[in-house]
């Protein structure tokens, strides 16, 4: 709500801001919005009226209203929120559906399949998926759920600085990318993910 306030504020020139070099932005500095969210609302209201091009990745995982994401709306809701927006006159051109993360284990294909086909219905042809990455505090979270994380094909690997952080084999990532890609195709959207190795050729890294 803050954050789109803000933007509301700053585009009808109620307020400014200062690039890294300490240079002062108004409104008519900026060519485009780019926003990811899982919000639904008034805020997302008040993005949509300010009179800028937009990008807008919606991020539905299809976990809404679990344990895994409690806060969230159901994505069989949220999608038909997205598609309201677009029928308000939002170009599903300049939108992404992002299935952002994957859970192995988790996350249910016939039901990622049901959104995608949603999605495309809507005229949305661009989706984004990534598999869970272990973050403390998502890898916190997740075990007091009981998740476990070797189970479901997760190991460790170095990273950049010498330490280790767990990420799923390979393997299980192709076999997901596999799923998403025959998904994909069927509906006829373009499928790209966020940084995932080993992913089958004509996914968009």
């Amino acid at each position: 709500m803050f954050f789109a306030k803000y933007l509301e504020d700053f585009f009808s020139g109620k307020t400014t801001v200062k690039d890294r070099s300490g240079n002062t932005l108004t409104a008519n500095d900026i060519d485009a919005l780019y926003i990811i969210t899982k919000h639904d609302g008034l805020p997302m209201r008040r993005i949509l009226s300010i009179q800028k091009p937009k990008i807008i990745h919606f991020s539905i995982t299809t976990l809404g209203n679990t344990k895994y994401e409690p806060g969230v709306m159901k994505w069989q809701d949220m999608i038909e929120r997205v598609g309201n927006f677009i029928k308000q006159g939002l170009d599903p051109n300049m939108v992404t559906l992002r299935v952002d993360p994957i859970v192995p284990g988790i996350t249910k294909i016939n039901e990622v399949d049901a959104l995608i086909k949603r999605a495309s219905e809507f005229g949305i042809k661009n989706v984004r998926f990534s598999v869970m990455d272990y973050y403390r505090t998502t890898s916190i979270f997740m075990k007091n759920l009981g998740y476990d994380y070797e189970k479901h094909g997760y190991v460790k690997v170095p990273n950049t600085n010498g330490e280790f952080y767990t990420h799923a084999k390979p393997e299980v990532i192709k076999g997901i990318s596999e799923k998403m890609l025959q998904i994909a195709n069927k509906y006829g959207v373009k499928l790209s993910t966020c940084a995932e190795p080993g992913v089958m050729p004509g996914i968009t890294k």
